[in-house]
Formats: structure tokens, sequence, C-alpha cells
């Protein structure tokens, strides 16, 4: 030892000389503050929806909420513990929390976080780290999409790449399919659920709709009179599972209102289960335009909008109109260095879309307000006009 120590610039220490034996006896006396104890049904966070289109609410998710819809997305997606995840979500979203966070801590799984979302830093992230899984909302898909100097191989590693929070516009499914030959999955899920209510996973998906429900998770499709629909008609989304919030903080009346006796929770979303069980999602009920009496979804018109080979993105709102009521109105996002004019897609939207429902202005943006996760704030576009 005497030679090592002449050989080697450093100080030698000797594990047998260490106070190891004491300082672990006296860190065993030492009074450690009782393990806590958790109720399953108390309440675990607080997070608030994201307001898109109404103020926030507080939502009261126990710790069996987190836990069972964690285990359950697990079983669903056919994902283990050799997966290595991209964390680019923001924590305090359900979405961020639950896949990312709650998740790979379940799973004993690697996770890469970037601090602040930034395409360019995520696609060096995955290429480099070999990222397997990412869970991420379309706007992220879509700005990694807009980078020029990203690679077709970056994606090489992905085993599952999920998108959700809103809808996937065709162009970017697309797009990403054909630049790095990644298939987007879609799922479904909701604050109120803890997230995940439904998903397509690596092996078991159908294109354009967002998957199966995950185990321990029913869904049903309700007309007007609240009574189930036939397979493949649109209705409002009902969900029951064991992911469905304690409650909205302080707010008794709004839970009754949308969680009944037999524990529904009403999503306000419209959708259609095919015969396979796999779920569409066709628009949301509180933003449904009534155009000249006939019942009119955003999401019909910004999908037809979101085929134009220059659109990114399309938000759409319905503003008052003194002859039908409402009419709607547009935003649309660009392509990167695309040309676009107003008129040009009001033409190209009429191709697919009846008089009525091709919008009567078209307002073409370099962004729009979003929240935290890079959803549009519906309820601030009407500010814009």
């Amino acid at each position: 030892m005497t030679h090592l120590n002449e050989a080697q610039p450093v100080r030698a220490v000797y594990l047998e000389e260490l106070s190891l034996k004491r300082r672990m006896i006296f860190a065993m006396l030492k009074r450690r503050p009782p393990v806590p104890t958790a109720d399953p049904r108390g309440t675990a966070v607080i997070l608030y929806t994201s307001g898109t289109t109404a103020d926030p609410k507080g939502v009261e998710l126990t710790y069996d909420n987190l836990r069972s819809n964690c285990v359950d997305a697990i079983n669903s997606l056919d994902i283990d513990s050799r997966q290595v995840f991209l964390n680019i979500l923001p924590p305090f979203h359900v979405f961020g929390l639950t896949a990312n966070v709650l998740v790979p801590v379940f799973l004993g799984a690697s996770v890469y976080a970037i601090p602040r979302f930034n395409p360019l830093a995520a696609a060096r992230t995955i290429a480099e780290k070999g990222i397997t899984v990412i869970l991420a909302i379309p706007s992220m898909y879509a700005a990694i999409l807009r980078t020029k100097s990203t690679k077709p191989d970056t994606f090489r590693s992905i085993y599952l790449a999920v998108s959700g929070g809103e809808p996937l516009p065709d162009s970017v499914r697309m797009g990403f399919a054909e630049r790095f030959g990644v298939a987007l999955r879609q799922g479904y899920g909701l604050t109120e659920t803890s997230p995940v209510v439904s998903a397509c996973s690596a092996t078991i998906y159908r294109e354009g709709t967002v998957g199966k429900p995950i185990r321990n998770v029913q869904i049903r499709i309700v007309g007007a009179d609240d009574n189930d629909l036939p397979t493949g008609n649109d209705g409002e989304i009902l969900i029951r599972g064991p992911g469905v919030m304690k409650g909205y903080y302080r707010k008794p009346e709004e839970t009754r209102r949308v969680i009944d006796a037999q524990g529904w929770f009403s999503t306000g979303d419209i959708g259609r289960l095919d015969a396979d069980e796999f779920l569409s999602i066709t628009g949301r009920r509180k933003e449904m335009l009534i155009i000249g009496g006939e019942n009119v979804f955003p999401r019909e018109i910004e999908s037809v909008l979101e085929m134009h080979e220059s659109v990114l993105q399309a938000a759409v709102i319905g503003v008052s109109d003194g002859l039908r009521g409402e009419v709607p109105v547009a935003f649309v996002i660009p392509r990167k260095d695309a040309s676009l004019s107003a008129d040009e897609l009001r033409n190209f939207a009429r191709r697919s879309l009846a008089g009525f429902k091709t919008p009567k202005r078209i307002e073409i943006r370099d962004d729009l307000p979003t929240g935290p996760t890079g959803k549009i704030l519906k309820r601030r576009l009407r500010g814009l006009l």
C-alpha cells in the first residue's frame, strides 16, 4: 500500500480506519419522525384545470386516484422498467405529473428532464440518451417538426410516442411519420380522471382514434336524454373508474353537477365508440356552435383547415351574428416559411365544409395565447378580434 501511495498523487483512505461502526450505531439510536401514513381516499394533490375555455377549477385527486391510474396505464400501454422517458411536460399539469413523474417511479425507469421545453434540446436529448418513450402534447411535436436541423434518424430509439392533451392535427401526425418514421399514438384524458382515460399503445391502435379505455375504466356515450347511444353514434362521453376525482376543491355544487350518484363523470366532450371500443373525440359540448339552428363542433372545422399543406394548427370559436345566431371564426398558425392567405384558406375549406360551417373570418397569426402546456386558450381568442 505504501508503494501505491507513492505512485499516485492522492491520499489513500482505508475503510478500517473510518469510524463507520460508531456512526451507524449513532444513526440507529437517533430519534426519527414516524413514517407518515396516508388514507388512500385522502386528497394527495389539488391540480387546476387548464382553463382553455373557462376559469380554472381545483381538482382534488386522491392517492388511490393517482396510484390506480399509473398502474392501469402502465398495463394498458405495455411499458416496463427498461423504458427511458423524456420529461418535457410541467409537473404541475396532470399529464406531466402522471406520465413523466409517477409512471416512471412506479416502473423504476429512467427519466431525462428538460427544465423548459425547447424543440432542439428535446430532439438532441432523444438522440443522445436513447429515449424510448415520449408523452407530450401536439404543439410540442409540431415545434419539433418545425426545426430544420433535426435529422430523420433522431427518433430511431423510440418505442412509443404518445400525443395527448388536445387534438392531434393530421398535418403533425403525417409530418412526423414522413420525416422521422415515427407513428404518433393518441391518448385521451382529463385532469378530473387523473388523467388517462384511453390510449393507443405501440401495438394496439387505430388511426384517427384515441385508443381503447385503459384497464378498469368504463366509457358510455349518451344523448341529450342521458340514455346510451348505439355504437358509432356521437354523444357526450361519460367516464367511470378508480381515477375519477374526489371533486372540485370547495365547489360541492359543481362536483355534483358532473359526477352522478353512480360515479359517472360527465366530461363535456363529444365522441363515439366503434365496435371494437376504440374511442374517437369529435367535439366539445361547451364549444359547440349553433349556426342557423344547426349544431356545429369547432373540431370539425379545425380538422379541415389543418389538412391544408401550409397550416400547422387551427383554432375555431363562434362569434355572435344577427342573422345566424353564431358564425365560425378561425385562427390559424401557418407552417414555418409557408405563404398563406385567408381567401385561399377559405376557398380550400369550402371544398369540404357546408357553406354555414366555412369560417366567415380567418385570422392568420404567428402564434396564439397558450397555457403552460402549450394548449391554445380559446377563451382569450375573442379578445384578439
